[in-house]
């Protein structure tokens, strides 16, 4: 299964952690973080250590941020299936774990592709203010 971290800028993750991390979900690596003006958003497929290692430290050390070690499940293993996810303006998602009530349309795109690209984006670009009601938190 994936790896999903919610760093805190008090996090103090090590090189050593990071290989681990890496070597147990090598499918991709992806983050969102913000540095207190601009949310930085990047997914690399494949990830390498040096790089994962190079974007910590540039990015993510001493940030809030969202952190995802990929491993396949579902879809290819490629940019486009590597988390986090544009769900809208200012919205990212990553998810953990296997969608198993989403119509996988397309096998080369993974269940959290379908949901957002199939489900999410149709329901907020109708009604944008709909991420910020608690029934749909919920059942989302």
């Amino acid at each position: 299964m994936c790896m999903l971290i919610h760093h805190t800028p008090k996090a103090k993750i090590t090189r050593e952690m990071l290989k681990n991390f890496l070597y147990h979900n090598a499918d991709g690596f992806g983050f969102t973080a913000f540095d207190g003006k601009k949310l930085h958003c990047m997914k690399l497929p494949v990830a390498d250590f040096k790089d994962v290692a190079h974007l910590y430290d540039t990015y993510i050390r001493g940030k809030e941020a969202i952190l995802h070690f990929r491993m396949r499940t579902h879809g290819d293993i490629n940019r486009d299936n590597t988390h986090p996810f544009k769900v809208a303006d200012g919205l990212w998602m990553a998810h953990n774990g296997v969608l198993s009530n989403v119509t996988q349309r397309d096998k080369a795109m993974s269940d959290t592709w379908h949901l957002i690209e199939d489900y999410l984006k149709p329901m907020l670009g109708a009604y944008p203010l709909l991420i910020r009601e608690a029934g749909f938190q919920k059942m989302l």
